[in-house]
């Protein structure tokens, strides 16, 4: 716990906190520049079933989950 205390407060003391703004919009504007290039080179394909996919097998997951009786979380009656 100290240990982790100390690293803490050298991060605290030797991080350039004036430089934040820039890194932290460095670092956007080069995924945003990522993202740009994969939706334009992906742009024929339409996402929508994919989408459809996703929901279905999470639908089809939560039934089991619920058929199998586990709990949905604390709290919850395990038999309904």
């Amino acid at each position: 716990m100290v240990l982790m205390l100390l690293m803490i407060s050298q991060l605290i003391a030797y991080f350039n906190w004036t430089n934040l703004p820039q890194v932290i919009a460095g670092s956007l504007a080069q995924r945003l520049a990522l993202r740009q290039e994969v939706r334009d080179r992906y742009r024929h394909r339409v996402m929508l079933p994919h989408s459809v996919v996703i929901s279905v097998v999470w639908v089809i997951v939560f039934l089991v989950w619920f058929d199998l009786g586990i709990p949905l979380g604390p709290g919850y009656p395990p038999a309904v």
